[in-house]
């Protein structure tokens, strides 16, 4: 049976950094953030499909959902037994992993580090840095609630994967 190992955090906490050095060092990596696998939706539950946000109150009416469907198929059919999924999700909270691990950081580096970041957009706007910040807490309460791994993602990427490779 495959074991599923899920990787998440607060946006900007080097998630994808993370499932790029485990894919470097052989493992099997679902990026959920991958717009292929999630999609904003508002709370009713239909998908948003323009490309901007209207005001700085859409993302308290909105979702970023992962397609459940589409993500088991992506489990099932990797190679190999572990598979590591990246990313964070608002309906993932009663999907059942192995292992999950948080990366967490301090609010200014997290800030800096959305600022600075060149992999996505998102929380480039000052606007939904604040949500982030607003959401983090919760988020890492409720991670914690399912026994989740705490990682300090301030240091080196290598050492956060080596951390996770000992642990999960």
């Amino acid at each position: 049976m495959k074991k599923k190992i899920y990787i998440t955090g607060a946006s900007g906490t080097g998630k994808s950094t993370v499932g790029q050095e485990l894919k470097r060092r052989g493992h099997s990596v679902i990026d959920i953030d991958d717009e292929d696998f999630c999609s904003w939706y508002d709370k009713n539950g239909i998908k948003y499909t323009e490309n901007n946000r209207p005001d700085e109150n859409w993302l308290d009416e909105h979702c970023w959902n992962c397609d459940l469907p589409k993500l088991e198929k992506a489990i099932e059919n990797s190679i190999d037994d572990d598979v590591f999924i990246i990313g964070i999700s608002s309906n993932l909270d009663h999907y059942s992993f192995d292992q999950i691990f948080l990366l967490t950081l301090d609010a200014d580096t997290l800030i800096q580090r959305l600022t600075e970041r060149t992999t996505n957009d998102f929380a480039k706007d000052p606007a939904e840095q604040q949500y982030v910040l607003k959401i983090k807490d919760q988020y890492e309460k409720m991670m914690l609630e399912k026994v989740a791994i705490v990682l300090d993602s301030s240091k080196p990427v290598a050492s956060i994967v080596d951390e996770i490779l000992e642990k999960y």
